[in-house]
This record gives C-alpha cells, sequence and structure tokens, in this order.
C-alpha cells in the first residue's frame, strides 16, 4: 500500500493538524478517505502515534455505525489513514441547517448506542464523541468517526463560530483529571442525543 495506489480528488478538510482527501482506489475505483498530518506538524511523533492508533483501531472494529478502517501505510514521516468514504454531512451540519423529527433522532441515538455497545465489549472507547464525529448519509444512516485516537484531540479543536466547542461533549471525570472510565462516552451519547432532539445543550454557557 502506498500513496500511488491512489487518485485524490478532492481536499475535504485542512486544519492546523491535518489534511482529509476524498481519493479513489487506482486497483478497483473505490472510493476511500484518506487522512494525513498536516505538512507544518509531520515531526509531531504524538500526532503521528496517534493517527496510526486511529487507523488500527478503525481497521479491527467493524460494525454498521462505525466507520470500517481500510489501512495504513507510511512515507518518511507522513502516516496515511485509509478508511471508507462516508458520505453525508456531520450531525452539526444537520442539527444547525435540518433538525431532525423526533422518530428520526431516536433511530439515530439507538444507532449510536449499538455502536458504543460494541466498542466497549471491543475494548475500545471513545473521547471525542460530539456531533462533528457523526457523519450523516443521505440515505439518513448514521457512522461514527475518530475511534482509537491516543490523544484527545477535544483540547486541541481551533473551535467554530457556528458549532458548539468539542470540550462541552467531554465527560467530567476526562475533564477534570484526564481519566477515562469505559463508560465514560455514555455521557457524550446522552449530551449529543439531548442536543439533536432540543436543539440546544442542556446548559447554558456565555
Amino acid at each position: 500500500m502506498a500513496l500511488n495506489s491512489y487518485k485524490i480528488s478532492d481536499t475535504l478538510h485542512h486544519s492546523r493538524r491535518f489534511l482529509l482527501y476524498k481519493a479513489e482506489r487506482i486497483s478497483d475505483g473505490k472510493r476511500v478517505l484518506i487522512k494525513t498530518q498536516d505538512p507544518a506538524q509531520i515531526t509531531d511523533k504524538n500526532l503521528a502515534d496517534s493517527l496510526i492508533s486511529e487507523a488500527e483501531t478503525a481497521i479491527k472494529l467493524s460494525h454498521p455505525s462505525l466507520r470500517k478502517g481500510l489501512g495504513c501505510f507510511q512515507e518518511g514521516l507522513g502516516v496515511y489513514l485509509v478508511a471508507e468514504f462516508a458520505e453525508g454531512e456531520s450531525l452539526a451540519e444537520r442539527i444547525l441547517h435540518a433538525p431532525p423529527q423526533l422518530n428520526q433522532a431516536l433511530e439515530w441515538a439507538k444507532e449510536l448506542l449499538s455502536g458504543l455497545i460494541y466498542l466497549e465489549q471491543s475494548g475500545e472507547f471513545h473521547e471525542n464523541l460530539n456531533p462533528y464525529n457523526i457523519i450523516i448519509a443521505p440515505d439518513n444512516s448514521l457512522k461514527l468517526i475518530g475511534c482509537g485516537k491516543k490523544r484527545s484531540a477535544w483540547k486541541h479543536s481551533e473551535g467554530n463560530f457556528k458549532y458548539q466547542l468539542p470540550m462541552l461533549y467531554v465527560a467530567p471525570e476526562i475533564f477534570t483529571t484526564g481519566n477515562t472510565r469505559t463508560n465514560s462516552h455514555l455521557y457524550s451519547w446522552a449530551v449529543v442525543v439531548y442536543q439533536t432532539i432540543c436543539g440546544n445543550l442542556p446548559w447554558r454557557l456565555d
């Protein structure tokens, strides 16, 4: 597996830490997502290790509500995660632009919970569960992304004035002590479900 095995067609996202590409696998034309470090962060070993951990977790897990990892390779200092391409928009975007009906929100809550239960049974957990890491497909199915990161991504968010900061979804024990329990992501799940149904968070902040 190497970068020249793929044809990159679009840049989906460019943050201070990562680049996300939409690409096609040349061998069979399969659409994939490629995630790698931003060139300015190429020497950040912690970031590289976190990306490798995310890739290894995504590859070993298999559940309808989790984005499937397809591979991981390195070229020089660059780490490249290859995953299935999850068509759609984030739940954060959906809530902002087209709030769902109650029945749909509850269906997403069940799909997401099913994925989290599978994660816990697999010895994994999601430290950064929030609406930005949940992709809603055109057929309204759901995919959770970002499992297995070693680095607490919520601490490094660049923020966006349109959306709530990721740290507002983090369980108190993670925020205050950095200690994660196996069920810490259930706190985040409850906050996400509340926001999906009500359109706002369970508390007010200035």
